[in-house]
């Protein structure tokens, strides 16, 4: 029996399995679904087989109906009826999504008997009231359309795994195909289970009752309207284990030993919650705010309002703070309670302890230093209850990130004298300094689990210390001449070499990837690809007002093209003032960052603004006809997100990385010495504002497929396996 789940998050994903492979012995081959940047992520070690396929294959013509729709619902139905056409997947599987974890081992025969099915709903959609979610939406649209067709209207969408026979999904899928194809946001549990019970009743059992802990997550949700007999899931929410709330003190991940007192812990807890609730056991001020949460809710645009001003994690705070923990402190006065076995609860959940070599955070923030402030920024928001993060500036460790260089130009001044300087004196000095700063990172790395290198190679570390290393390119293995020769020199010495010592590897691009085994012969199975991403307050479309007021403040013209990257050979920035000049258009080249390679007077028609901070350079893309970037390589190419992330059409070539950041969105070179081709693009996109428009929205949607959360999810995932195996 398969177990098949659609998932985007592969680290709630992979400790999920765990619970799985313990507790439903039936279960003989997990299948993930998921979007194909994710594939290599979701092929987890498990004691039972994964199959992982993309959901471009598994939705095949609707692929594209699937991208561009905003309605979260309408797209989860979409998927999982498509579901009944994919070969790999059994006539009978289990359904299930990725934080829905038994508490309790599953037999068979909780699904199936007689050969007939169980199905388990939660709620009447007759009686659903709220109407401010995709979910509520289409709560409300499934019920309308069950009742026009005389199917029963239970609501089955109670978060935990359900059996599907894959013959009855498909007739499900025809029947409600008219209301799909009008975009209407099903809920394809309910489809398919009252389409089931309504019309082949002979193949079903009575419905019964959910059996779901934290359904809903908050007990002023929603009245019960179907009280669960017992609970044999959970619908595991992160947040209900941070510091302070309901299951702070409990462990996340699965424990052979003490696994049913866990449960019947989370149980007692949650029901205590539930019964001191609707018992009115709150403050008056908590009885004022469930009031106006209750009155909120009539009036979706004050709900989404509220839910913005305080997100799900804050509100699970506010109830917490308002039942006053009554659940922890009446404890040993409850005579009904089912007592664990240890003193005080369980052990205290373990966090993992990662210290990252945060001193390219110290220095400007662009590259590696950007790549890490980003990530952690999404760590720490994400998975702060999970982690604890150390950052080492070259000097200390600390709980805070470093700033970037107070005084940039006396950096960029020290950093050009040191580029100046003959190949092995500088050689010489880089050892130094290394040495230096690996002599005091050696004072802190025995205290942590995990250490997170970014830079040119690891530290040594303990033998108790695994090493987690992303390895951005290989560039001075491929192109040496385009790098300072002490580089060259003090990569190739030690990268091999303390390679050795790398437990996972995280790289950028597929790209990099087989770059990575041609040079260093790194096999597949330690490589995690997990693309970057681009920050989503700083990285949009900017008001043509404020850009305007950018450019004005900044003496810019009004129409330019724009570099953004430093002056490396490699970026092959030299072609395109040779395109402009065979284009014939009096448009110009600014040039955005800092550079040690170009200087200031290379061309008299290029604008040089050296290093500019983010929301500069947002403003920057969004005022630009086209960021041109004709590179000859790159690990990843992140200028050509945050261009289309701004609206900002971009040309480039389709070498190394390119093609998988831009995909089918970007204007390409025919090759990176192709000037008369990239005349030919930069006139039609200034002549032709259609055909620019046209890039732009192609550009937005590629865009939307990348984020620093899910950079961050991956990652913690990475960090995740190598734990588990620093434990073995």
């Amino acid at each position: 029996m398969q177990i098949v789940y659609i998932s985007n998050r592969a680290h709630i994903a992979r400790e999920t399995l765990v619970y799985v492979e313990n507790l439903m012995p039936f279960i003989t081959e997990a299948v993930f679904v998921c979007p194909g940047s994710q594939v290599k992520d979701f092929h987890f070690k498990s004691r039972i087989p994964v199959r992982v396929i993309d959901e471009r294959s598994v939705l095949g013509k609707d692929f594209r109906r699937f991208r561009e729709a905003g309605d979260h619902q309408f797209k989860n139905c979409l998927l999982r009826f498509s579901l009944a056409r994919v070969k790999d997947i059994g006539d009978e599987f289990i359904m299930s999504d990725d934080d829905n974890r038994p508490l309790v081992e599953i037999p068979f025969s909780f699904y199936k008997s007689s050969n007939k099915y169980f199905g388990y709903y939660y709620y009447d959609l007759k009686k659903w009231s709220a109407r401010e979610t995709d979910y509520d939406r289409g709560q409300h649209e499934t019920c309308g359309i069950l009742e026009g067709k005389g199917y029963d209207t239970l609501s089955y969408s109670s978060h935990m795994p359900q059996m599907i026979h894959k013959g009855l999904l498909a007739e499900a899928a025809g029947v409600f195909q008219e209301s799909l194809d009008q975009g209407a946001p099903l809920d394809e549990w309910s489809a398919y289970f009252n389409f089931g019970q309504s019309v082949y009743p002979e193949r079903f059992h009575p419905p019964k009752p959910f059996k779901t802990l934290c359904w809903p997550l908050f007990p002023s949700d929603w009245d019960y309207d179907v009280r669960p007999e017992d609970f044999c899931f959970e619908n595991f929410y992160p947040m209900l284990h941070e510091n302070s709330l309901m299951f702070s003190d409990l462990p996340t991940r699965f424990d052979g030993a003490l696994y049913a007192e866990i449960a019947n812990e989370k149980i007692w807890r949650r029901t205590v919650l539930q019964k001191d609730f609707e018992a009115g056991k709150t403050s008056l001020w908590g009885k004022m705010f469930f009031l106006c949460r209750d009155m909120a809710g009539r009036f979706p645009h004050l709900k989404r309002r509220l839910n913005a001003m305080l997100p799900a994690s804050r509100q699970a705070a506010v109830l917490n703070f308002f039942m006053s923990g009554s659940s922890r402190r009446k404890s040993d006065k409850d005579p009904n309670r089912r007592q664990p076995s240890t003193v005080n609860g369980f052990p205290t959940p373990s966090k993992m302890k990662i210290l990252v070599n945060a001193f390219p955070m110290v220095n400007v923030n662009t590259g590696i230093g950007r790549y890490l402030r980003c990530l952690y920024q999404a760590l720490e928001e994400h998975y702060g209850d999970e982690l604890e993060i150390g950052y080492f500036d070259g000097k200390k460790v600390s709980s805070a990130m470093p700033s970037g260089p107070e005084n940039l130009t006396r950096w960029s001044r020290l950093v050009s004298i040191f580029w100046r300087l003959p190949a092995y004196p500088a050689f010489f000095l880089r050892l130094c300094f290394h040495f230096n700063q690996e002599r005091n990172f050696r004072r802190y790395v025995k205290d942590y689990d995990i250490y997170h290198e970014a830079g040119f190679f690891p530290f040594l570390t303990p033998s108790n210390v695994k090493i987690v290393f992303t390895l951005h390119d290989l560039s001075v293995f491929r192109f040496p001449q385009y790098h300072p020769r002490e580089r060259v020199l003090y990569s190739r010495t030690f990268i091999p070499r303390r390679c050795k010592n790398v437990s996972q590897f995280i790289t950028v691009s597929d790209f990099s990837r087989s770059e990575m085994k041609q040079f260093l012969n790194i096999p597949n199975e330690k490589i995690h690809v997990i693309y970057e991403g681009f920050s989503v307050p700083v990285f949009y479309p900017r008001p043509v007002k404020e850009v305007r007021g950018f450019l004005s403040a900044r003496h810019l013209p009004e129409k330019y093209f724009l570099f953004v990257g430093s002056g490396d050979p490699r970026k092959n920035m030299e072609i395109i003032p040779e395109a402009l000049d065979q284009a014939g258009i009096e448009v110009p080249l600014v040039v955005a960052g800092w550079s040690g390679w170009a200087g200031k007077n290379m061309w008299g028609k290029v604008l040089f603004l050296g290093y500019v901070e983010d929301d500069d350079l947002a403003r920057l893309y969004s005022g630009a006809v086209a960021l041109i970037f004709p590179s000859r390589y790159e690990g990843f190419g992140l200028p050509i997100l945050e261009a289309m992330a701004c609206g900002c059409p971009v040309v480039t070539t389709r070498e190394a990385s390119m093609p998988e950041v831009a995909g089918d969105a970007a204007l390409y070179m025919k090759d990176p010495d192709d000037a008369e081709g990239l005349a030919k693009i930069l006139k039609e996109l200034v002549e032709n504002p259609l055909h620019r428009r046209g890039w732009v929205e192609k550009g937005l949607v590629q865009a939307g497929r990348f984020s620093w959360r899910n950079t961050a999810e991956a990652t913690f995932g990475a960090f995740e396996q190598t734990f588990r195996e620093r434990n073995i």
